[in-house]
């Protein structure tokens, strides 16, 4: 089966879909319906213009708020697996967000690909851990990047954090002319600031 919402908040496009959406009531600009129970895998996926394949989503959407309870992909040469909600007023709060062996190529400036994250009234993070991926835009690179990153909520341009902790390696980092070879940083984020314990 496939799946199509091109006119929705959410543009989907899915191929070699199964699963089900209990109850299944689609309406104008919602394909999902209201109030239903999800459990869907797909081949392929493209999620405002991101592809996966392998994609395995098992959740609740609940008018504004969605419930994702298992989310696993495989994207951009690597692997997602996570746990998410969406509250009312489109908030996001990730739980827990792995990205393993990512390879990913954008022709977006660094401020261009983080934009996303500021379109969204908050996001809170709670366990983000990346392991072995590299990513390169027009004028920056990261190499065989590991990153672990707790508690921290962003609000557009802006953060707050209790307990924040940022840990971070990689072989290489490229920023304009700034170029690091081995890079590590280890922060404490608070509401006092950051504190930085290690860096380069």
């Amino acid at each position: 089966m496939a799946l199509n919402s091109p006119g929705s908040e959410w543009r989907l496009s899915a191929q070699r879909v199964n699963g089900g959406v209990m109850p299944w009531r689609p309406e104008a600009g919602r394909v999902l319906g209201n109030k239903a129970q999800i459990q869907l895998s797909a081949g392929s996926l493209t999620l405002n213009d991101v592809p996966a394949t392998n994609v395995l989503i098992e959740g609740s959407v609940d008018h504004n708020q969605v419930m994702l309870n298992t989310v696993g992909a495989d994207m951009a040469r690597g692997a997602l697996t996570g746990v998410a909600r969406r509250i009312a007023d489109g908030s996001w709060v990730v739980e827990n967000l792995r990205l393993n062996d990512i390879r990913l190529q954008s022709d977006k400036s660094l401020s261009e690909f983080f934009a996303p994250l500021t379109t969204v009234p908050s996001l809170q993070i709670g366990r983000l851990e990346v392991t072995d991926s590299s990513l390169q835009g027009p004028d920056w690179a990261v190499t065989d990047l590991d990153l672990s990153l707790r508690n921290l909520t962003l609000r557009k341009e802006d953060w707050q954090s209790q307990e924040g902790k940022l840990s971070m390696n990689a072989s290489e980092f490229i920023f304009g002319s700034l170029h690091l070879l081995d890079p590590i940083l280890n922060a404490v984020c608070s509401p006092e600031g950051v504190a930085l314990r290690q860096f380069p």
